[in-house]
């Protein structure tokens, strides 16, 4: 993490990726989760005409294949944290001004995994905000990303914290659940 961020990211990433496309194989998202995510899709089939169901049958026929590999990633974590990780970190100093808040908690892991598929797909960097609690400094190229609005990625060591605190989580669950049934 500390001279690589962004291959931590990456790493990080995959593991709670791999666990959750298993843990979660059979999630699909309901019908009507579906057609809001593929909105622009349904409105670009709307030229066809307005037959509603017809372009909402197009819509999920299109969709049938998506693993909603994005959807089972975010899933994983947001039923595996607890509060722990909004607590002081004694291992790495992340200023608050780079964590993300509790409320846009959501929103800030389909980020994180937005991000991922930018760097694998097209090469692009996560940003230096991504280094920050890695040394006891900030760098200036992460101050200038937070002030120019650039970056509302969370430095890596937040995220590896929160990859930490669910696994255990979800560890914990496991053992609770095989202990029920002895």
């Amino acid at each position: 993490m500390e001279e690589r961020p962004d291959l931590a990211y990456l790493l990080l990433i995959s593991a709670v990726e791999t666990i959750a496309c298993d843990v979660l194989r059979d999630y699909q998202p309901t019908r009507e989760e579906i057609l809001a995510s593929r909105g622009q899709f349904a409105e670009d089939l709307s030229v066809l005409g307005d037959d509603r169901e017809t372009v909402d049958t197009i819509v999920l026929r299109a969709a049938r294949d998506d693993p909603w590999n994005k959807r089972k990633f975010c899933r994983f974590l947001l039923d595996n944290i607890d509060d722990e990780i909004w607590a002081e970190d004694v291992l790495f100093d992340v200023p608050e001004m780079f964590r993300p808040k509790r409320e846009n908690l959501a929103n800030t892991l389909r980020l994180i995994y937005d991000h991922r598929s930018r760097a694998v797909h097209a090469g692009r960097p996560f940003g230096a905000v991504a280094g920050v609690g890695t040394t006891p400094g900030v760098p200036v190229r992460a101050m200038q990303e937070l002030f120019a609005g650039g970056s509302k990625m969370p430095p890596v060591t937040w995220f590896e914290r929160v990859v930490n605190r669910a696994l255990l989580g979800f560890m914990e669950r496991a053992t609770r659940w095989r202990e029920s049934l002895a």
